[in-house]
């Protein structure tokens, strides 16, 4: 039977993406958002979901708490949450900066002035949901009404989660630091692509003395 894996995007409007890799192929098997109660995560609803698709391999969107500010120490204690989440259900896990699964699968900030953050945030949003319609996976609606709009948290899972996969076999190509159910940690660097690995290092000109 093929391993389940899921990606979790923390966040207040975040969401849970299970997924399996069959045939070489990211399959996708149920996708929530990220069920909370008085801006606390449920992690009841959480253990749910994990233990309804009897997930494997959990990779897991790190929070970057950029200052101490209210809503920045209740974000790190929603991961927490999660985290402990995953360690009673005995669920091995890797902690996933932003940059690092946005990079890998190549949906870049926008770039050039006159463009606010809000924008910014905005239109990467837009390119991680047309990649994942692309690449075959379902995003939800956020609502029924006339007016919804993608669900960018449960996007930005199943991209979390589709890294994870390729995290899981070594093909993602960085340094990732795994989360084993013990506690204990292992930093595993995985191994380089074989175009890096054979392609000869180039050689500069010299550039010709003048005399």
């Amino acid at each position: 039977m093929n391993a389940v894996y899921a990606g979790v995007d923390p966040g207040a409007k975040g969401g849970l993406a299970a997924l399996q890799c069959v045939d070489g192929q990211v399959r996708q098997l149920e996708c929530i958002k990220m069920p909370y109660d008085m801006k606390i995560v449920n992690v009841g609803k959480v253990q749910d979901f994990l233990i309804r698709n009897r997930v494997e391999f959990v990779a897991l969107e790190q929070v970057i708490l950029p200052n101490m500010q209210r809503g920045s120490i209740k974000s790190g204690e929603n991961s927490g949450r999660l985290k402990a989440v995953l360690e009673l259900c005995g669920i091995t896990y890797i902690s996933v900066r932003p940059s690092q699964w946005t990079k890998w699968a190549k949906v870049h900030t926008p770039g050039g002035t006159g463009i606010t953050n809000a924008e910014k945030r905005k239109a990467l949003k837009r390119r991680v949901i047309a990649l994942c319609t692309k690449s075959g996976l379902h995003v939800p609606m956020t609502s029924t009404r006339f007016n919804a709009t993608f669900h960018d948290g449960i996007s930005d899972a199943l991209l979390i989660g589709t890294y994870g996969i390729y995290a899981a076999h070594g093909e993602t190509n960085r340094d990732v630091e795994i989360f084993m159910p013990s506690g204990y940690r292992l930093e595993v660097a995985w191994p380089k692509t074989k175009r890096e690995n054979h392609e000869p290092e180039r050689k500069r000109k010299k550039k010709p003395k003048t005399t």
